[in-house]
């Protein structure tokens, strides 16, 4: 795929808003905790978003091997309604009455489960480029504007945190949804 003059920047931003908001998601646990020790917020929160994410891949892996799902067809709907929801159980404290161990736990399979999606389908936009190092290019300059934006962004309340994650991921989505329409869609199922 040729790219027009403005594309490179759409995606380099676009995933770099997803890159910031996922980052921002797994620091604060879905905005459960207002501290974290590096990249550790919370134990049961990391667990279940990493098993979440390995599940969540493998069973993208399979739906292409079996041509279940076609390649550059990935749905990000699902993350989106899993990524906010997650953010908004917490913060409108719907969770309140719940164990901690199993919010924690509940919030971090949400947050696998879109992070995971979301990701796999903004890779679908730099694989199907004709020029893979201008893909490299773009996927550097995003993890660039994600390098500052999770700098700055920790440095404000909790709830801007929160709203931020959201807006942010939100805002790439309807980036991805652009993206998408500019790449070709594979017809048949691509084999991994």
């Amino acid at each position: 795929m040729s790219i027009a003059k403005g594309e490179p920047v759409l995606f380099s931003v676009g995933f770099g808003l997803t890159k910031t908001a996922t980052s921002l998601a797994y620091i604060t646990a879905m905005g459960s905790v207002t501290s974290s020790i590096g990249f550790v917020s919370e134990l049961d929160f990391m667990l279940a978003m990493n098993l979440a994410a390995c599940v969540t891949g493998f069973g993208i892996v399979w739906l292409v091997r079996t041509g279940k799902l076609i390649a550059g067809r990935l749905p990000q709907t699902p993350a989106l309604v899993a990524f906010v929801g997650g953010f908004l159980l917490n913060a409108l404290h719907l969770l309140a009455g719940l164990p901690p161990a199993f919010s924690a736990k509940l919030l971090g399979a949400l947050c696998g489960f879109s992070t995971t999606i979301i990701c796999a389908c903004w890779l679908e936009v730099f694989a199907a480029q004709s020029k893979a190092q201008s893909a490299v290019y773009q996927i550097v300059g995003a993890l660039l504007i994600q390098g500052v934006l999770v700098s700055l962004l920790p440095l404000v309340s909790g709830a801007v945190v929160t709203i931020a994650s959201i807006l942010l991921f939100l805002v790439s989505g309807a980036m991805l949804k652009t993206a998408r329409r500019m790449i070709p869609i594979y017809e048949s199922p691509v084999s991994l």
